[in-house]
């Protein structure tokens, strides 16, 4: 994906479009872009997986909660089920019926001009608004009440937890007895993106090209992915938040230099190159650095605290707003070196060295977003625990002919 495009929820990738405007103009020294389109999406077909699978005839759920829970856990030995539960309603994935009309709204505007004989500038703003977008809601949930001391035992809460006590939860009863639960795929999410792209780029000139890119955007939506699901389906507008891909800012930077060694022009004719020339010469060096802000991460207690059996994303702590948290800002450094030799009649043997993260940093990409049940978060809450790859080298050899 070229830098400087919305990430894929944002930008709701295009099937096909309709009512695209775009118009240009040049001046003396550069170009004034704009555009503007409807783009349709296409629906993921992952996102029909469990409505396949899991719908009541190929496939069920079961979904016990407190005791019982821990009362079968214990029956079964962490072991499976001979057998479903007799008395525990059976719960099952489906689709919202009728027509569905994802698509995105998109307008661009764009500044290019030239710096000089070898180099150019350019700005470019990028608005896009994601509409009926694919998640997930459990359509079979009574109203919430809001969980107190009092009422704790009627919602089937045998002993809340201080994350639960004026939680809005969910009791045992449903629209459906028939059913536990009926998650539906809607396409009822939708999202917005704004970016600002300010890019400068130097051509291939004197052995060497590079170029340089900074990014700053917002993304917000009320789901990131279709399997998304709101903490409470009858407040969807409480889940707007930065989306799960919101980086605020990206500044991506690279460059190519080719070695002024051993250049034919400045060899006499006939002349042959030295052993040193002929090792230095035909040498390309490649570099790319890249600095972003950190993605957000969604807190939660690691429980199901308002019994909405949104698996696996649990309840939030209490005031916590969706995607709340923030992985830290991650810098990375990667080299490649080429050196090639040609070989007649008219192939050319490539000997390349990659070193990706040069510098060894660590570029966090996961903490644990697990808050706990209590009023005051847990040990290592929001704290690293995964990753990226460490420095790394590859060697290559490529022969073209």
């Amino acid at each position: 994906m070229p830098n400087g495009c919305p990430p894929p929820w944002a930008f709701v990738t295009a099937g096909s479009a309709r009512g695209l405007v775009s118009r240009g103009r040049h001046t003396r020294s550069g170009w004034f872009v704009g555009g503007a389109g409807l783009f349709l999406d296409r629906l993921v077909l992952a996102s029909f997986a469990r409505a396949l699978s899991v719908n009541g005839v190929n496939g069920f759920e079961q979904t016990v909660d407190g005791p019982r829970a821990a009362a079968v856990l214990a029956a079964i030995q962490g072991g499976s089920l001979a057998a479903p539960l007799p008395d525990v309603p059976r719960s099952i994935y489906t689709v919202r019926p009728g027509s569905w009309n994802s698509s995105s709204r998109q307008a661009g505007v764009g500044v290019e001009r030239a710096l000089g004989p070898e180099m150019t500038a350019s700005l470019n703003l990028l608005l896009v608004k994601g509409h009926r977008l694919a998640r997930t809601v459990n359509v079979n949930l009574l109203s919430p009440v809001v969980l107190t001391s009092d009422n704790a035992a009627s919602l089937g809460v045998a002993d809340p937890t201080s994350q639960q006590i004026g939680r809005p939860v969910f009791g045992p009863g449903r629209r459906d007895p028939a059913f536990g639960d009926v998650f539906e795929l809607q396409p009822a999410a939708s999202s917005t993106y704004h970016g600002v792209t300010a890019t400068v780029n130097r051509r291939l000139a004197h052995e060497i090209e590079w170029s340089a890119s900074y990014t700053w955007s917002r993304t917000t939506d009320t789901a990131s992915d279709f399997d998304e699901q709101p903490e409470n389906p009858y407040a969807p507008d409480a889940e707007t938040a930065a989306s799960r891909y919101d980086q605020r800012h990206k500044l991506v930077a690279s460059a190519l230099f080719d070695l002024p060694i051993g250049e034919e022009e400045d060899r006499k004719p006939g002349e042959m190159p030295g052993m040193w020339v002929r090792a230095f010469s035909n040498i390309e060096l490649a570099t790319i650095v890249s600095l972003g802000s950190g993605l957000p991460v969604n807190p939660t207690t690691g429980f199901d605290d308002n019994r909405s059996h949104a698996f696996p994303f649990s309840s939030r702590p209490l005031g916590s707003a969706r995607n709340s948290l923030r992985l830290p800002a991650t810098a990375n450094l990667d080299l490649r070196l080429l050196k090639f030799l040609t070989m007649a009649p008219h192939g050319r043997l490539d000997l390349v060295i990659e070193v990706f993260n040069v510098l060894n940093r660590t570029n966090v990409t996961v903490v644990n977003p697990v808050f706990g049940s209590a009023t005051l978060p847990r040990a290592g809450f929001g704290q690293p625990i995964e990753a990226a790859a460490p420095r790394q080298l590859q060697f290559s050899v490529d022969f073209e002919f």
